[in-house]
């Protein structure tokens, strides 16, 4: 159990210095940049992020699943992510004019294909990063990340007090990936020396057979999840489509902090006992009850809080989107106790049922999302929400069920709880009221959020308190440590 709670301490270390370093950024720039630049950043981040995931294929996901790789398989699966990196990025240049005259929005060509430089950088970096989290060497993923997460806001701020706009947005990007793929591409070469100048495609054909359903999967699954920011821009103004992505964004900061601590570390664990389907569903059950523990309160408190929220880190002229960030708010918490299913598919070896469920979401968010975008926009978040819930059901049954043999009952148990104490806080609404709009004012009303929460889950959630206080009076395992007991892993 020591190494996995090392990785978690360090990536819990990482998501918070990333976490507060990428949203610092975002609160820093809103000050200065439009509305109308986060939504061009939307629309290039929509195209590049589209084409990344064919960059290598699903062999990062093969290669966490394989147990035993030979440095030669090893080099050519990296000069195959380098080849497509390259290939990848000339594509999304020819593309740029395209996507820069369906948007009207000439300024995306040059947006687009500087960010496409990024796609080379990840090619470089991507494969020696899961070797890492293989190796399970957490430390050193963590380390890497907060340096280039710090030094890329304190660049971005630069660039954007000389007058860049929204290039201080694009250059920084570029900064952050270029700085990730130099560090590791040292790793790979002079420390772990898993690179060679040998390249053999029938090397990467087994890898590439398990990846397969991965790529089809994620591609999917990617239009499903942004195919509200691909509508937005299509249907509704550039500075809508900028308010939604940095409201997005926020929202999804909870969700980016809290499951990588979890789910980077629960894939390898979960793939050793994937033969055994009763311990596998007793340490995704557990995995289940830890998240919800965590992100249901915070989304809630979030949620009734939004004016606040988006008055102090956006400024006062986001408030006025406050309900939009409350409904997105409600869909992350969602999706938080979703998001391990990537890790069990993964570990399972089974990303082909992946591919099919995505199959149904893609063409029901499609349709639903649709004839959604012809209303105004808050019914068009809403419905994200309301899809976002139903679509939980045949998740349970048609994935959950064959995999775990879980009920639908048993699954929505494991979450209930910090759920009903979320929704019984619900009367903290009347915080809208008050003068509080700093930050000061937020921290007291986190901190009463907080106590409250604690205080009911002493009288409905006891068992899980009492372990957290015993294990901090031993003083010897810290919170962090009760996470992965949760989970189960020795």
């Amino acid at each position: 159990m020591g190494s996995a709670i090392n990785g978690v301490k360090w990536t819990s270390l990482s998501a918070v210095v990333n976490a507060c370093a990428k949203l610092g950024q975002i609160s820093i720039l809103t000050r200065f940049l439009r509305k109308e630049d986060f939504g061009l950043i939307a629309i290039a981040v929509l195209v590049i992020s589209f084409t990344e995931i064919f960059m290598d294929m699903g062999i990062s996901s093969a290669v966490l699943h394989k147990q035993d790789i030979s440095k030669n398989e090893y080099s050519s699966l990296y000069w195959f992510n380098i080849i497509s990196g390259f290939v990848i990025s000339v594509i999304i240049c020819i593309l740029a004019p395209w996507v820069a005259i369906y948007y009207n929005q000439p300024e995306l060509v040059n947006i687009i294909s500087l960010l496409s430089l990024n796609v080379i950088f990840s090619s470089i970096s991507r494969l020696q990063r899961t070797f890492q989290q293989k190796q399970m060497q957490f430390s050193v993923i963590a380390k890497i990340d907060m340096t280039a997460s710090v030094l890329m806001v304190i660049f971005s701020i630069v660039l954007v007090y000389i007058g860049l706009g929204v290039y201080a947005l694009v250059f920084s990007t570029l900064f952050y990936g270029f700085f990730i793929a130099i560090i590791y591409l040292s790793y790979s070469v002079f420390k772990d020396r898993i690179i060679r100048l040998h390249f053999n495609f029938y090397e990467t054909k087994p890898y590439l057979k398990i990846g397969i359903y991965q790529v089809g999967s994620s591609t999917l699954d990617y239009l499903s999840r942004e195919m509200d920011i691909f509508l937005i821009g299509t249907a509704y103004s550039l500075e809508i489509l900028g308010v939604y992505s940095v409201c997005k964004q926020l929202a999804f900061k909870v969700y980016s902090f809290i499951n990588p601590i979890v789910t980077k570390v629960l894939t390898p664990s979960l793939a050793l006992c994937q033969d055994n389907q009763f311990l596998l569903r007793e340490k995704y059950i557990n995995v289940i009850r830890v998240l919800s523990f965590i992100d249901m309160p915070i989304y809630f408190f979030l949620c009734y809080c939004s004016s606040y929220v988006l008055g102090v880190i956006y400024g006062s002229s986001y408030v006025e989107y406050s309900l939009v960030f409350s409904i997105l708010c409600l869909y992350y918490s969602i999706c938080s106790i979703g998001n391990p299913l990537g890790a069990l598919l993964v570990a399972t070896g089974r990303t082909d049922i992946g591919f099919y469920w995505t199959i149904y979401r893609i063409i029901v968010t499609m349709i639903v999302l649709y004839f959604a975008s012809l209303s105004p926009f808050v019914i068009f978040v809403f419905v994200i929400f309301i899809l976002n819930f139903i679509n939980l059901f045949p998740e349970i049954l048609l994935i959950y069920k064959p995999l775990l043999n879980i009920s639908c009952s048993q699954y929505i148990k494991s979450f209930s709880t910090p759920l009903f104490i979320s929704l019984i806080l619900s009367p903290l609404v009347f915080i809208h009221y008050m003068r509080l709009n700093s930050y000061i004012g937020l921290v007291i009303i986190g901190i009463l959020f907080l106590l409250l929460y604690v205080l009911l889950s002493l009288v409905y959630n006891k068992k899980d308190i009492i372990l957290i206080n015993r294990f901090i009076s031993l003083d010897r395992l810290s919170i962090v440590n009760f996470l992965f007991v949760r989970l189960g892993i020795k």
